[in-house]
């Protein structure tokens, strides 16, 4: 009967060590549950509803285009009362840098001086996700940017750090 018990314990030990984990956190927060492991009544999300555009904006509304040299995203989004849409255009060059050929998440990189034949393609997940260019010194397709990591839906327009995308028609 004592190995029930240490069962017991060996199992709290080990739940109470995973939630002070960053992946218990995750964990805990994809099952409704807060760091503390009290309930609420929404589930926690480690990732905010409103920030990654792939989890609200319409796919198929989804491009990106080149105009005057730079490069720009448009999509159509919901706000947060989740009934209204909104179309809006993000300058990427607010977003993104070319650093010896590939693209980084970089605050106003600028990175179509130095860019060209850019291309949005799905991922495997068949959202389109995947940007790349052919970018200076290189002068190859280098590899994908996931433009989901650092461009969100902030209340019905895509944003990158504090760039807000303009309204669209």
């Amino acid at each position: 009967m004592q190995s029930v018990p240490s069962f017991i314990n060996l199992a709290v030990t080990f739940l109470a060590i995973f939630a002070t984990t960053s992946f218990g956190t995750v964990i805990a927060g994809a099952i409704g549950l807060l760091r503390d492991g009290s309930d609420v009544e929404v589930a926690v999300d480690t990732i905010s509803k409103w920030e990654g555009y792939s989890y609200t904006c319409t796919k198929s509304s989804i491009e990106v285009r080149e105009e005057g040299g730079k490069w720009y995203m448009k999509a159509q989004c919901p706000k947060m009362d989740g009934k209204t849409f909104l179309k809006s255009e993000l300058d990427l060059d607010n977003c993104y840098k070319n650093k010896d050929g590939m693209l980084f998440e970089y605050n106003r990189g600028n990175f179509s001086e130095s860019c060209h034949s850019c291309a949005l393609s799905s991922s495997a997940s068949g959202f389109p996700n995947e940007f790349t260019c052919v970018c200076d010194p290189l002068e190859q397709t280098a590899d994908p940017v996931h433009l989901h990591a650092n461009i969100g839906n902030n209340d019905g327009f895509l944003q990158c750090y504090k760039n807000k995308a303009s309204l669209v028609a």
